[in-house]
């Protein structure tokens, strides 16, 4: 009679010494990095203008937001701004350059292949309300560039985009 060989569940039941355990779990994390990119690296890296909408739109609505905030200072610095905007705006230049100024740098990195320091998922981001499952795509038939979606950018059957496929894909 032969002798059985030994399954690999016996040799998982017995004692491990804590080397073998933390070489395991080495071994494991180094299987599953390649897994933990995210989704907009991985949709990005295919398309190097498929950020600059989204990034344009994010540069737009963080001046406005900021030309806003400096009109409310001027109105609560001079409360008679209304009727003498003219002469007062000049006071209130320097607000506005500076909100300029942001905008001008954002657009010129928006002009860059992949939108160097752009993140749709940010802050006043076109994607700022994807939350939970829901995943940030590029869709150039949207204003901002960016839709959410129960699939992932590079899902073919699944696009949310209206007029437009992942890529890749037929």
């Amino acid at each position: 009679m032969t002798a059985q060989s030994e399954h690999w569940l016996d040799r998982l039941a017995t004692p491990h010494t804590r080397r073998q355990g933390l070489k395991a779990a080495l071994a494991g994390l180094v299987l599953t990095l390649p897994l933990m990119r995210t989704v907009e690296r991985a949709s990005a890296a295919t398309d190097p203008s498929a950020c600059q909408k989204g990034c344009i739109w994010t540069a737009n609505q963080t001046f406005y937001r900021e030309a806003e905030a400096c009109r409310a200072q001027l109105a609560r610095e001079h409360p008679f701004s209304r009727y003498f905007g003219p002469v007062l705006g000049r006071v209130s230049n320097a607000c506005i350059d500076r909100a300029v100024a942001t905008r001008n740098i954002s657009l010129a990195s928006c002009n860059q292949p992949f939108c160097p320091g752009f993140n749709p998922a940010a802050p006043g981001g076109p994607c700022d309300s994807c939350t939970g499952s829901l995943s940030c795509n590029p869709c150039p038939d949207v204003e901002s560039g960016y839709i959410c979606c129960i699939y992932g950018p590079d899902d073919c059957h699944g696009d949310c985009c209206p007029s437009h496929t992942a890529p890749g894909c037929p």
